[in-house]
């Protein structure tokens, strides 16, 4: 954003977009955390992390490889159309074609 009016001194987008980025990752972080506490409770190992990627699909399936997980859990886009025809995002048509263990997806 360009503005003639207001500096770039006053108004700096990227630190804007790098605070908020931040406070997404310490909300997410918080959300995990919450996880791992639950899945302690009951037994269940649990891992998580972190991955800012610009292929979302390469880096799941890359962590599934990694931890060798039994079972990638994904939703689908869930968009209306024939009831027959299950129509998938792209991330979830590439994990589902790549992966090495069972996908399960969830409308």
């Amino acid at each position: 954003m360009y503005s003639s009016v207001l500096g770039s001194s006053f108004l700096d987008i990227p630190s804007h977009e790098t605070y908020i980025e931040k406070t997404r990752l310490k909300r997410l972080s918080h959300v995990f955390n919450r996880l791992k506490l639950a899945a302690e409770k009951f037994q269940i190992p649990f891992i998580s992390e972190i991955i800012l990627s610009s292929s979302v699909a390469e880096s799941l399936l890359s962590f599934a490889n990694s931890y060798k997980v039994d079972l990638i859990v994904l939703g689908t886009r869930g968009r209306t159309g024939s009831p027959l025809r299950l129509q998938l995002g792209s991330v979830a048509t590439l994990i589902s074609h790549n992966a090495t263990c069972p996908v399960l997806l969830v409308k």
